[in-house]
């Protein structure tokens, strides 16, 4: 799929404007072009990619992020899900339309994380989650087997039969049973208790979790789901576990998720049959909290998870906090989208034209941004290469897009 879509991009752009990232890093053809105004990226791959492309965008020190879109070609892709860019890309899907939806795509916002390890200074950034547990072991497996047998893993579909199917082997070996003695989990400085039977902890920055699921409910929807799914089934425990979800949720009020509020979602999960009953709508996360900052104490080494990579962490303390704001690109969809593009290009205007600096042009378009997606929240509760195009005004547009 990665060819394809390389192939179908380098006939609407000029070479200089593409770039293979499986051929060279991302940081070299950014500081070619990371001094056009107007600039932004279009990522073709998976949210690893995507975290690989924001990460070397640090490490170059741009004075100015340009936002990204992104065209999902990974596994799960649930940063693409999030920013509207859909679950996946399929080989008929006319490049040129993408394009064109790139173009026409506002800015939004997403929240970034440091996660420093330990003592040993080792720094991460989270972008869409982090999970300790079940759903690190599952990640862990299918990560070792694709090494061992890179040729298996040849598309998105086998890639979730793979994971099914570490899935029903850890349902079966229960490798995190006991999570709650195993780990400490405190937010915001206040020890959070895990409820009894947890296998794992999964910390959101975004709500798609896995392909798709959501894992943090809104206060909104039905609290008698779970009892509902549980009475359905002769299981004692399922029907135990799925009261305890309600008793803990009813217990407290929480926020809506966003990928921009400074908060992370805090989930616990019961195994590998939960996180699946999940994902077909059959039962939800465990809430515990949202907090501005975490701290995990692994007592024993553990399976970890971040943004999809997974490795063993020996005993060891995982501080979360507030890094940044990185400029994202979202798929307009509704007349508000377009209103907020527009807004953007007016903010550009004022820069190119020294109406505005680009300090305040960058602090209008961040608040521009939140205001839109909190509006839109609160509606709800009562979607590498450069490409030039030319506005209405005659004014360059640069898309730096790049594959992998």
């Amino acid at each position: 799929m990665g060819l394809h879509v390389l192939r179908q991009v380098r006939k609407w752009l000029n070479p200089l404007q593409v770039y293979d990232l499986s051929h060279q890093s991302p940081i070299e053809p950014l500081r070619r072009f990371i001094g056009l105004p107007r600039l932004c990226i279009l990522v073709c791959g998976g949210d690893g990619t995507v975290g690989w492309v924001l990460g070397a965008l640090d490490e170059i020190g741009a004075m100015r992020q340009p936002p990204i879109a992104v065209l999902p070609l990974g596994t799960g892709n649930d940063l693409a899900r999030v920013l509207g860019w859909g679950a996946g890309f399929s080989a008929p899907t006319d490049v040129s339309e993408l394009l064109s939806e790139v173009e026409a795509a506002h800015v939004s916002l997403l929240d970034r994380w440091q996660v420093n390890i330990g003592d040993s200074q080792k720094r991460v950034v989270l972008n869409n989650y982090l999970g300790v547990g079940v759903d690190a072991q599952v990640a862990l497996e299918f990560h070792e087997q694709r090494e061992r047998s890179p040729g298996l893993f040849m598309s998105q579909f086998v890639n979730k039969l793979w994971y099914s199917q570490f899935g029903a082997k850890n349902f079966i070996v229960r490798t995190c049973a006991g999570l709650p003695e195993k780990i400490v989990l405190v937010c915001d400085g206040k020890r959070i208790a895990l409820p009894e039977g947890t296998e794992g902890v999964i910390l959101l920055n975004i709500n798609s979790y896995g392909g798709g699921s959501k894992l943090w409910h809104d206060d909104a929807e039905s609290d008698n789901e779970d009892s509902d799914s549980a009475s359905e089934t002769d299981d004692d425990d399922d029907r135990s576990r799925a009261s305890s979800i309600d008793s803990v949720d009813n217990n407290t009020h929480f926020g809506p998720s966003s990928p921009h509020d400074g908060l992370l979602d805090v989930v616990a999960v019961y195994g590998t049959l939960h996180l699946g009953q999940m994902q077909v709508g059959l039962s939800k996360a465990v809430r515990l909290c949202q907090a501005k900052s975490v701290s995990l104490t692994l007592k024993e080494t553990l399976p970890v998870q971040i943004d999809g990579e997974p490795w063993l962490q020996k005993p060891s303390e995982m501080d979360i906090s507030f890094l940044q704001q990185a400029f994202m690109l979202s798929r307009t969809v509704e007349e508000r989208d377009v209103v907020t593009k527009k807004v953007g290009e007016v903010l550009d205007w004022a820069e190119h034209t020294h109406v505005i600096t680009s300090r305040q042009r960058d602090i209008l378009l961040v608040e521009i941004a939140r205001r839109v997606a909190d509006n839109a929240a609160s509606r709800r509760h009562t979607g590498s290469r450069v490409l030039v195009t030319t506005n209405s005004r005659g004014h360059e547009r640069h898309s730096f897009v790049m594959d992998k």
